[in-house]
């Protein structure tokens, strides 16, 4: 869980040498139908809005797609389906 303080986190990994434009994705309340979905990268993590707990920090490139479809970091629609099933 990433836990309150992003900004500290995003400054950890950009140490750790991950690259500023790499994708990342917390998910808040996963598998209710309060989830919610924050795209971005990490250079971007201290952008996002606070969200509810428990939440998930996801990194893995192919969430490059995810993130080219939803520009910006974005919290995304209740609706929106990131990837195809």
């Amino acid at each position: 869980m990433p836990g309150r303080d992003l900004a500290a986190l995003r400054r950890e990994l950009l140490d750790a040498g991950f690259a500023p434009d790499f994708p990342a994705v917390i998910v808040s309340r996963a598998s209710t139908p309060a989830q919610r979905e924050w795209v971005a990268t990490i250079s971007a993590l201290d952008q996002a809005p606070p969200l509810d707990p428990p939440s998930v920090l996801l990194l893995s490139r192919s969430f490059g797609e995810v993130a080219a479809r939803t520009p910006g970091p974005r919290l995304l629609p209740r609706a929106f389906v990131p990837l195809a099933r």
